[in-house]
């Protein structure tokens, strides 16, 4: 299995998808029934990426990075195991509803 299969399976993954990322590698966003979602990066050019590590960005609803949330008013955190990945994606999915719901079939 690898690292992206592990996050894919997570229980509390609502929703996801994968593409390729531009600069090298696949970008992976996972949501939750709470309307927050996580942006899982590893490229060149992600913090950490050439050591192998991770980056994630929290995500609202829309699938936008998200700035002002809970975890981190930061923007992105960088040089995450995939342990650390799997830790985030439970803290996220645990956080309080966004007001903003999920349309059925919207574009995300």
């Amino acid at each position: 299995m690898n690292d992206i299969e592990r996050f894919e399976e997570n229980p509390n993954v609502a929703r996801y998808d994968v593409s390729p990322h531009p600069a090298g590698g696949n970008h992976l966003r996972v949501f939750f029934e709470n309307n927050w979602g996580v942006s899982v990066i590893r490229h060149p050019y992600s913090y950490g990426g050439q050591q192998g590590l991770f980056e994630i960005g929290i995500l609202n609803g829309e699938g936008h990075i998200e700035y002002d949330n809970p975890v981190n008013a930061g923007g992105v955190i960088g040089w995450l195991t995939a342990e650390d990945v799997v830790a985030y994606i439970n803290v996220i999915a645990n956080l309080d509803k966004r007001e903003k719901e999920i349309e059925q079939g919207q574009d995300v």
